[in-house]
């Protein structure tokens, strides 16, 4: 299990959890590949503003927020990860 979430970083490096939404992500065979669909939000990155999508094994939200654990994703030429947005005009 990880725990997804989506950072809006301002120029200055200030760092907001967008909403304070994390979603946790259950998976269930480490070997293929992994879809993370998280809640809907609006929200409005002013510019000059950075996203962040973090990958997290613990949050303080959660029970086993205790221990600290790494998290690897692995990426190929062959099978890229991607980050999609709406995006509202």
């Amino acid at each position: 299990m990880f725990f997804a979430k989506v950072y809006d970083v301002a120029p200055d490096g200030t760092v907001d959890l967008v909403h304070r939404l994390v979603a946790p992500v259950r998976v269930f065979d480490a070997s293929k590949p992994v879809s993370v669909t998280l809640p809907g939000i609006v929200h409005r990155y002013a510019k000059g503003h950075r996203i962040e999508f973090v990958m997290a094994a613990t949050d303080a939200a959660y029970k086993n927020a205790y221990a600290v654990q790494p998290v690897t994703v692995s990426s190929s030429t062959t099978a890229p990860s991607t980050l999609t947005f709406p995006v509202v005009r």
